[in-house]
């Protein structure tokens, strides 16, 4: 059965790469909406001059202010433009990467119908949220709330999240995991609206994906393996590793505030980089040295956020007017670094890889011979990538 699958698989991909016309056929709504949008933007001239300085963006464009006055066409024509020419890259390459793999994976009436119906559903749905949150007072969608939008990312978002359900483990977690963190750091720490719509189009994806079946879907084994559990520890330190990153070389204005004035030095950054590296890649191997370090790191992180939380709150309480500065850095890390420890600590099966001596060992005899390594590399093998007898 597997390998009839993967010589079905086998010969798609020859199909596909027989030739231009192969390609065109295989890839019809894919290659149709890029030519469209390049064609538009060439009459437009949006590839070299921002559509967004343009006197007629407003009417073309979407958001608040233009369904406020009845603009409802500009969730079409909004689609298929740029704010600026730089956004074409970005545009292209999902639709090329998100919305080509969901039409290989799904099909192209699949394809085309839920990145169109998920395009116009998300765009709708950040306005409301919008218009909801900026009634609480929050600047930040007090802000958002007055401007506008444009390209087709949402529904590529949304469709290459659905098509991630045709993938096996651990390919269908990796996907899905690189989509949250890209989505999920975009809104904290740039807070744009394509950043907020690009965050509910990952979330609909994933919630739509538990009730229609897309086809060719895979049912999940209901249970991780010691591999998903492995990724899932690691994305939490690059998760963690991308926020210093962020705010040291873009401090922006996101939903949590500012970040200008919040990021560390150059020189504690690289420092913090280079010890998440090891981290990660002992985590990535299973070895139960990473899993102790990462799990009493997360542990003084989660202690030391319940200990400010603990002061902030008694400070509150009797009276005293306390700003909580750098609110924008410490609570999401906080949250990444309390979900790290959970994860730990529910996985910890997962990192029962020994970790091998600082030095190796030159004894000969019983411990140190070639010969008597054999087993214990065989088992640690076991141990990292699973085996017929062994769970995960």
């Amino acid at each position: 059965m597997v390998k009839a699958k993967g010589d079905q698989q086998s010969r798609s991909w020859k199909a596909m790469l027989s030739g231009p016309g192969a390609v065109v056929r295989r890839f019809p709504f894919t290659l149709g909406v890029c030519a469209v949008i390049v064609v538009v933007d060439l009459a437009v001239g949006g590839l070299w001059t921002a559509n967004q300085d343009r006197s007629w963006y407003p009417n073309v464009a979407f958001g608040v202010p233009s369904f406020a006055k009845g603009r409802w066409w500009t969730l079409a024509t909004g689609a298929f433009l740029g704010a600026q020419p730089w956004d074409y890259l970005a545009i292209l390459a999902a639709m090329v990467l998100l919305v080509g793999f969901a039409e290989f994976r799904i099909g192209t009436r699949w394809t085309a119908a839920l990145t169109v119906a998920g395009q116009v559903f998300v765009v709708l749905l950040a306005s409301l949220v919008l218009v909801i949150l900026r009634t609480t007072g929050w600047q930040w969608a007090e802000i958002l709330s007055h401007q506008l939008d444009v390209g087709f990312s949402a529904g590529a978002l949304l469709v290459g999240t659905m098509a991630s359900a045709t993938l096996r483990a651990p390919w269908r977690l990796r996907l899905r995991l690189a989509l949250v963190v890209y989505a999920s750091i975009s809104l904290l720490y740039v807070g744009t609206v394509s950043d907020l719509e690009h965050t509910l189009a990952v979330a609909t994806g994933l919630l739509v994906t538990r009730w229609v079946r897309v086809p060719g879907r895979v049912e999940a084994s209901g249970r991780l393996s010691r591999r998903e559990w492995r990724l899932l520890a690691v994305a939490g330190l690059v998760v963690i590793s991308a926020i210093w990153v962020i705010v040291w070389l873009a401090p922006s204005r996101g939903p949590l505030g500012s970040t200008y004035g919040l990021a560390a030095s150059w020189g504690q950054v690289l420092i913090g980089l280079a010890l998440a590296a090891l981290l990660i890649n002992g985590l990535r191997r299973g070895r139960r040295r990473a899993w102790r370090w990462t799990g009493a790191v997360a542990t003084a992180y989660v202690l030391l956020g319940l200990v400010i939380a603990v002061l902030f709150l008694v400070a509150r309480i009797v009276g005293g007017h306390v700003v909580l500065t750098g609110a924008a850095v410490l609570i999401p890390t906080a949250v990444v670094w309390a979900a790290e420890l959970l994860l730990l600590v529910l996985g910890r099966e997962a990192f029962q890889v020994p970790s091998r001596p600082l030095l190796p060992s030159r004894r000969r005899g019983s411990g140190g011979g070639p010969q008597q390594q054999e087993p214990l590399r065989a088992m640690e093998l076991l141990q990292r990538y699973g085996g017929a007898t062994c769970r995960g």
